[in-house]
C-alpha cells in the first residue's frame, strides 16, 4: 500500500509540474501586455482585453508553451530520478523535489533573460540580473522547502506557488520591458507602490484562507476537482503547442486545417466560401524591406545587385518612378495595404497601429474569394499594429525575441540549423510558403500571399553572398560573423568615417544580392507548385535607406529620394504587356492596381496619356517620439535632437519634389538633375510653380 501510495504521489507532483509549465509559459506573455497597458507606467501602444486575449493565437505563444512543457518533462525526469536516490520519508522527499521543481521553473525566466543581458545599455541592470539570477533558484527553492516541510498535509500547496509565481513574472517582466524596450519608467515610486501592495495583497489572502483551505482540501471531492483542473490545464498547453489555435482567427483557415480530419464535413464550408472563383489569377506582393532603388542595377546601380530582377525585366511591366507614402515600415504598409496616405489612415509613428475600421488588400482579396496569406520577417508587422486583418493564415517570423519560447528558439537555430539564424529569416519564409502551397490546393480558390523579407535592413545577413562585394569577402565575413552595424552610434559620434560607410553600403548591396537570389528561389518554388503561370507577382520596396546623406543614418527621418524612391515591379508573363513606365506612381496606388488586374482590366496607371500623367505624388512622416527616448539613453551624452524632433510632408510633380519641414521649412528640388537632392532652387527665378 505504501508502495502505490509513493507512486500514486509521484504521479501527481510530475502532472502538477507540468500543469504549473504551462501556466508559466501563458502567464509570462499575458502579464508583460498587462503591465504594458496600466496607465500607471505610461507605456504604449497600450492594449485592449481583447488583444491581450489574442496572444493567445500568436506563434510566440506556441514556442513559449513548447518550450515550457519540454522543461516540464525534463524537470520530471529528473523528479523521478530524485524520488528513487532519495532514501528519505515519503514527505521528505516530497517537499525537496517539489521545491526544487517549483523554484527551478520559477526562476527560469530570468536565467533566459542572461542569455540577452549583455544587449542592455545599463551596466548596472546587468549586474542585478546576474545577482537575481544566481540567488534565485536556491532562494524559491528553501522558501518552498520551508513551507512543504512545515505543513506537508498541503500536499502541492498550489496557491503558495501560483502567488510566488505571480510576483515573480512581474518583476521578470519589468526587467524585461526595461531591457529590450530601453525604457524608463517615469514614476518608479508610484509603481513600486502599486506593486508592494499587490504582493501585500496576494500575501494577506494567503494567510486569510490558510486553515480554510486545509480542511477544505481533506475532502475527496476537493481533492478530485483539483486534479481535474490540473489535466484540464495540461490539455490546454498541449492544445496551444500544437498551434491549432493559429488558425482559429479565421474560420476558413481553420477548415482547411480540419479538411485533413473530417473532409466531407468541411468541403461544403469551404466551397461556399471560396468555390465560385477558380479563374481568378493568384497574387504574390513581395515587399523588400529597407530597400532603395538607386541600389539595384535593375534601375542603372553599377554593381550587378539584382542579376534575377534584371533577366525578368524585359517580361515585367517597371515603375522607373515609384514613391512610398513614408520613410518607416509601419505608415508606408498601411498605404500598401488601404490605398490611403499616412494622415488619412492615421498608422505612424506618433500612432502606431492600423485601425480595424480601414479595409485592408487582404480583406477585400477575401471578399472577392481568395485564400488570403501573410508572412512578415519584420515584427512590427503584427496582428498589435493591426496588419492581419483580412488574413486566413498569418505569421510572424521567429526572431530574437522576449519571450523565453522565442529567445530558445533563436539560440536552437543558431546552433542546429545556423542556415536560417545566418539571415532575416528569407530561408525560413521559404520552408513556411513550402508548407503553405499545398494547403491551398484543397481549395479550388486563387490565393493572395504577402511576404516581407527583412535582408537590407540592419543588421545584416551574415551569408556568404551578403559579402560578396567586400575587397576581400572572406576575410569581411570573418569580421562581421555574429556581429551588426548600429546606426544610433553613428547619431551619437555626430558622423560616420568614410571606411565605416563604404563597409556599410558594401555590406547593404550584398544583402540586396541575396535578397535577389532568394527571391529567384520563391518563383522556383511556385512553379515547382504549378502555381506560377497564373500567379500575378509583384515586388516592390517600402522605403529606402541612408547612409549618412543629409545627416540622416538608417530611415527614421527625411523624404529625400534615397528614402523614398523604391522598386516597384509587375511580373505576369503572357498576360501583361512588358514595359517601362515613366510617370510618378505612389505605392498607395499599389492596391488600386492589383485589385483592377485581378479583374481582367488595365489600371490607369498602366495606360498612357491618361490623368495620371498629372497628378499629385505626397509622403509624410511624423515625429518619431519612440526613437527620441531610445537615442537620448543610447548616447548617455548630450546629443543635438533637432534633426528629429520635426513632421515632414512631400509632394511631388513631375521632375521636381517639394519637401517641408516643421523646424526648416521649404525647400525644392529637381530629383531628376540632382538625384542626391543638394541643390534647394526654391529661391531661382526661373523654378516651375507647383
Amino acid at each position: 500500500m505504501g508502495e502505490n501510495s509513493a507512486k500514486l504521489g509521484l504521479r501527481w507532483i510530475n502532472l502538477s509540474t507540468l500543469a504549473f509549465c504551462a501556466v508559466v509559459a501563458v502567464f509570462e506573455i499575458i502579464i508583460f501586455y498587462v503591465i504594458t497597458s496600466l496607465s500607471v507606467f505610461g507605456f504604449t501602444p497600450s492594449y485592449t482585453v481583447r488583444e491581450i486575449a489574442h496572444s493567445l493565437t500568436f506563434r510566440t505563444m506556441k514556442l513559449n508553451m513548447v518550450f515550457y512543457l519540454i522543461l516540464g518533462l525534463v524537470i520530471c525526469l529528473f523528479n523521478t530520478m530524485f524520488w528513487k536516490i532519495l532514501k528519505r520519508s515519503e514527505s521528505l522527499r516530497f517537499s525537496l523535489i517539489i521545491s526544487i521543481s517549483r523554484g527551478f521553473i520559477l526562476s527560469f525566466p530570468f536565467i533566459v533573460i542572461i542569455s540577452t543581458i549583455f544587449y542592455s545599455n545599463f551596466p548596472k541592470v546587468k549586474v542585478l540580473g546576474f545577482g537575481l539570477s544566481a540567488l534565485l533558484w536556491p532562494l524559491l527553492a528553501f522558501i518552498f522547502y520551508r513551507f512543504y516541510s512545515r505543513e506537508p498535509e498541503k500536499k502541492l500547496g498550489i496557491e503558495m506557488v501560483l502567488v510566488s509565481g505571480l510576483i515573480i513574472l512581474i518583476i521578470a517582466n519589468i526587467i524585461r520591458i526595461t531591457l529590450f524596450f530601453d525604457y524608463k519608467i517615469e514614476n518608479p515610486i508610484t509603481v513600486s507602490l502599486v506593486l508592494i501592495c499587490a504582493v501585500f495583497m496576494f500575501a494577506g489572502l494567503v494567510w486569510l484562507f490558510r486553515p480554510l483551505r486545509i480542511r477544505i482540501y481533506e475532502r475527496t471531492i476537493m481533492v478530485k476537482l483539483r486534479k481535474t483542473i490540473i489535466v484540464l490545464i495540461i490539455a490546454s498547453g498541449l492544445l496551444l503547442a500544437s498551434g491549432v489555435p493559429l488558425t482559429l482567427y479565421s474560420l476558413t483557415a481553420f477548415a482547411c486545417r480540419l479538411k485533413v480530419i473530417f473532409p466531407r464535413i468541411t468541403q461544403k464550408y469551404l466551397e461556399i466560401q471560396v468555390g465560385a472563383q477558380e479563374q481568378m489569377p493568384n497574387v504574390v506582393l513581395v515587399v523588400w524591406d529597407t530597400v532603395r532603388a538607386d541600389h539595384l542595377s535593375i534601375y542603372g546601380y553599377p554593381r550587378k545587385t539584382t542579376p534575377f530582377l534584371d533577366s525578368i525585366a524585359d517580361q515585367a511591366v517597371v515603375f522607373n518612378h515609384a514613391f512610398s507614402t513614408a520613410c518607416t515600415t509601419i505608415p508606408s504598409h498601411a498605404s500598401i495595404f488601404t490605398g490611403l496616405y499616412p494622415s488619412e489612415h492615421n498608422c505612424h509613428n506618433e500612432h502606431l497601429k492600423l485601425d480595424l475600421g480601414f479595409t485592408t488588400l487582404a480583406e477585400r482579396y477575401k471578399k472577392l474569394g481568395y485564400i488570403t496569406l501573410g508572412y512578415t520577417n519584420n515584427g512590427s508587422l503584427n496582428r498589435y499594429t493591426g496588419f492581419a486583418q483580412g488574413f486566413d493564415f498569418f505569421e510572424v517570423a521567429p526572431s530574437f525575441g522576449i519571450f523565453s519560447g522565442d529567445i530558445v528558439y533563436f539560440h536552437y537555430l543558431n546552433v542546429f540549423f545556423p542556415q536560417f539564424s545566418r539571415d532575416r529569416g528569407a530561408r525560413a519564409t521559404e520552408r513556411a510558403i513550402e508548407s503553405w502551397l499545398p494547403l491551398t490546393k484543397r481549395f479550388d480558390a486563387p490565393f493572395f500571399l504577402f511576404i516581407n523579407y527583412m535582408e537590407a535592413h540592419l543588421p545584416y545577413p551574415w551569408t556568404n553572398q551578403a559579402f560578396r562585394f567586400f575587397e576581400d569577402p572572406g576575410k569581411a565575413r570573418k569580421k562581421y560573423l555574429g556581429k551588426g552595424l548600429v546606426w544610433d552610434y553613428f547619431y551619437c559620434q555626430g558622423g560616420i568615417s568614410p571606411e565605416a560607410q563604404e563597409s556599410a553600403i558594401n555590406w547593404y548591396d550584398g544583402s540586396i544580392y541575396y535578397l535577389d537570389f532568394m527571391t529567384s528561389r520563391l518563383l522556383d518554388l511556385l512553379s515547382k507548385e504549378e502555381v506560377f503561370d497564373n500567379t500575378i507577382f509583384v515586388l516592390v520596396s517600402d522605403h529606402g535607406e541612408s547612409f549618412g546623406e543629409h545627416e540622416i543614418f538608417g530611415h527614421i527621418v527625411g523624404l529625400y529620394q534615397h528614402l523614398t524612391w523604391v522598386p516597384f515591379l509587375i511580373y505576369w508573363p503572357g498576360h501583361l504587356e512588358p514595359m517601362r513606365i515613366d510617370k510618378n506612381v505612389s505605392l498607395r496606388e499599389l492596391s488600386e492596381i492589383l485589385l483592377a488586374l485581378t479583374q481582367n482590366a488595365i489600371p490607369a496607371q498602366l495606360k498612357p496619356g491618361s490623368e495620371e500623367d498629372e497628378k499629385l505624388i505626397y509622403g509624410e512622416n511624423f515625429m518619431p517620439a519612440d526613437f527620441l527616448e531610445r537615442i537620448s539613453s543610447f548616447c548617455n551624452k548630450p546629443i543635438d535632437l533637432s534633426l528629429f524632433e520635426r513632421r515632414e510632408k512631400m509632394v511631388i510633380k513631375d521632375d521636381y519634389k517639394l519637401l517641408w519641414s516643421s523646424n526648416t521649412g521649404y525647400a525644392l528640388y529637381n530629383f531628376k538633375t540632382d538625384p542626391a537632392e543638394l541643390q534647394d532652387i526654391k529661391a531661382s527665378p526661373d523654378f516651375p510653380a507647383l
